[in-house]
């Protein structure tokens, strides 16, 4: 049986199996108070781990050349996810080449690798940073982040750095950005290395962080070849930290390590949501990074184009990888991804891998998974291990192709691996010839060993609910309208991560589909609407669906909350007047028994859901509402949520001459919990009073 967290009870007492586990929807487990406390702790643990930084001690390069020379004004990418540029301030005939390059720390224990920069003539600084995704400068905004570094100042005379950020124009594009911070740091004096720490705090930004931008260290004085800068290992982490920390290297590799442990998949960039350039022609022979993490590799005598597309085999992706063959594509293209030595040691484990392929070639073919290991690190020198035909791609048609294999019969993991998918040889011969790739993973399969289930696949943050939203709001507006208002709301993707939306403020319409609408068909009359609040990665909007069935999210919307509301529609197919304010609704009073008992003292079974009782949905948890009796002499009438009376609330009637039918006397409220879905139960102490209820509420979870 797997290891669990600490008060985990497993209810059926079955052996638990990776099979069992990942068939079941939700496995069954009783949480308990201790549960919640050391899942808190785990989760906190977790979150003071984070560096929004990639690949933050350079041991991945996207160029396999040992140095490159920075064109001035232009980003170049050398080593993965980090991007360089020189700036020169002085006519010069010449560009000032300055050299970008990886270099082995030998002098300094705490790291394995740094970036070196080498200046040129007429160079006047050098800028290296990373491009942050909408979503992680998102999250600085909400709460601010540390950036720490280490530079080593080889320029011979003392230097004064400085720290950048600018926000991105439009959504994650990095080809037009805005300068927003710009905070010089403390001098460094020539030969010294020091290590800096500053807040980055985005506040008042709210309006530009939201589309993401670029974070950099801009470096001056490099203006001859006989100076330098040097670039160590750095962290960029949610919150404010006061004094400076240098990073150990046994900390370099725990937190790499295990980064890929609580991974649930081993691919970078696995739905190609992070893009280099616009397209690209790939040419033979070449490692052609598309995108991020990605190389296009068309084999000898082939070329194409590859670019970023909005199709995708369902709404669980926004993008796929798109290659367009040529008359010139003669032979097999691959589509790969290097795993550093760090990464691919751990495989050795039983591991699936898949990908959506969509085929465009106009014919069937059948692609091979291809994964070869590295003859030294970060060599270009490899050894094929396994090359396998997958599943028929027909044509027009997306097809998941999956492989499952052993990688503890690979021993040559030591030094890296490369591994995807190679489109066979004359698929891709014309310019109308198409493939697309979508949701590529990279799993422990399901015989592995010793596998033991993980805080991060199996315990993480819900989706928002009408109880966890903050400032929610959502309220009648027109026969065929609603708003909806948030303060905020956590939104989650198919695969389990999740995004903060905050200041949401709609309209939703029931007479159209789509965001701010209903998800499909159109509206029914007596029908019970759930409300979520969804986003792409720019908007939020609000989603209307039939109560229990399961969502369609529109194009470009990949995060959707739980229920935050529900809205009824009447016998005229529109909205009736509401007021949701948080969890509790209020409608208008909708009365669900108005007749004589059939029998004194006995619970008589009144149920909420259609017809003349409609009044409220299936996931309500609670009622509010109003009893009454049609006399004038002593009298008892009860309300209660179960069939034996428990947790009734009852109304007495003297001969004070009261009339409570039609509540135009003193009719009494009541509030109570549902112990069965849109049920509650009535009794009166003789069948000569006809009883009287309205439903005027409800709360939701």
């Amino acid at each position: 049986m797997p290891t669990t967290t600490p008060g985990h009870t497993w209810v059926d007492g079955e052996t638990v199996t990776y099979a069992k586990l990942r068939s079941a929807a939700a496995p069954t487990v009783v949480i308990s108070d201790a549960d919640v406390t050391a899942i808190a702790k785990e989760l906190g643990a977790a979150s003071a781990g984070i560096n929004w930084l990639k690949n933050p001690d350079f041991r991945t390069k996207s160029s396999l050349a040992s140095s490159v020379a920075l064109p001035e004004a232009t980003w170049t990418e050398h080593v993965d996810h980090w991007k360089a540029f020189v700036q020169n301030f002085v006519s010069a005939p010449c560009p000032p080449y300055v050299i970008y390059e990886r270099d082995d720390d030998a002098v300094h224990d705490h790291v394995l690798y740094c970036l070196k920069f080498t200046g040129a003539e007429n160079a006047s600084q050098v800028s290296v940073g990373q491009e942050l995704s909408a979503q992680v400068a998102a999250a600085i905004l909400e709460g601010k982040a540390t950036l720490t570094i280490e530079l080593e100042n080889r320029t011979g005379s003392a230097q004064v750095p400085r720290v950048i950020f600018k926000s991105c124009d439009t959504f994650e594009n990095y080809n037009a950005t805005t300068e927003r911070l710009n905070i010089a740091l403390a001098s460094i004096a020539s030969n010294a290395r020091t290590t800096y720490t500053q807040t980055i705090d985005l506040t008042g930004l709210e309006s530009y962080v939201r589309n993401g931008g670029r974070l950099y260290v801009q470096m001056p004085g490099i203006d001859s070849a006989a100076k330098e800068w040097l670039f160590y290992y750095c962290r960029l982490e949610p919150g404010e930290t006061a004094t400076p920390r240098r990073i150990a290297r046994d900390e370099v590799s725990a937190t790499s390590e295990s980064a890929a442990a609580a991974s649930a998949n081993y691919l970078q960039n696995p739905d190609f949501s992070e893009w280099i350039t616009a397209s690209r022609t790939c040419t033979a022979g070449a490692d052609n990074v598309a995108a991020l993490a990605w190389n296009v590799i068309p084999t000898t005598g082939s070329d194409g184009i590859a670019s970023r597309s909005v199709d995708s085999p369902d709404v669980n992706s926004l993008y796929s990888l798109l290659f367009t063959g040529s008359a010139a594509t003669l032979n097999a293209v691959d589509f790969v991804q290097d795993l550093p030595r760090e990464q691919a040691g751990p495989l050795r484990t039983p591991l699936v891998f898949s990908v959506e392929i969509y085929n465009g070639t106009g014919a069937a073919f059948e692609p091979n998974f291809i994964l070869d290991s590295c003859n030294a690190e970060n060599s270009t020198a490899r050894t094929s291990r396994i090359n396998q035909p997958l599943d028929t791609c027909a044509n027009g048609a997306w097809t998941l192709c999956t492989w499952e294999f052993n990688g503890e019969a690979i021993t040559n993991f030591a030094n890296g691996a490369r591994l995807g998918i190679r489109i066979p040889t004359g698929s891709l011969d014309g310019g109308g010839k198409t493939v697309k790739l979508a949701q590529a993973r990279l799993t422990i399969g399901e015989e592995a060993v010793s596998w033991t289930p993980q805080i991060s696949d199996n315990v993480r943050p819900l989706a928002s609910t009408a109880a966890t939203t903050p400032g929610l709001a959502i309220a009648y507006a027109s026969a065929t309208t609603i708003t909806v208002a948030a303060t905020s709301a956590i939104c989650e993707k198919a695969d389990g991560t999740v995004k903060q939306v905050r200041n949401v403020s709609v309209t939703a319409s029931i007479s159209s589909t789509g965001a701010n609408a209903l998800d499909t068909g159109t509206v029914a009359m007596n029908t019970f609407y759930a409300v979520r609040i969804i986003a792409n990665g720019e908007t939020a909007a609000a989603l209307l669906h039939v109560e229990g069935a399961t969502p369609v999210l529109p194009a470009g919307y990949q995060w959707i909350s739980g229920v935050v509301g529900v809205v009824r529609t009447n016998g005229s197919s529109q909205v009736p007047v509401f007021y949701q304010r948080g969890p509790h609704a209020s409608i208008e009073a909708t009365a669900i028994r108005d007749d004589f008992p059939l029998a004194d003292d006995t619970w008589e079974i009144i149920t909420i859901a259609g017809g003349a009782n409609l009044a409220i949905p299936a996931t309500a948890i609670a009622v509010h509402g109003s009893i009454g009796v049609s006399t004038n002499t002593n009298c008892r009438v009860s309300i209660a949520p179960t069939s034996t009376g428990i947790g009734r609330q009852t109304l007495s009637a003297t001969a004070a001459g009261t009339a409570y039918l039609g509540f135009n006397g003193g009719a009494a409220p009541f509030s109570m919990p549902l112990v069965t879905a849109q049920t509650l139960y009535m009794q009166a102490d003789n069948t000569s009073l006809k009883t009287r209820c309205e439903i005027t509420g409800f709360d939701l979870p």
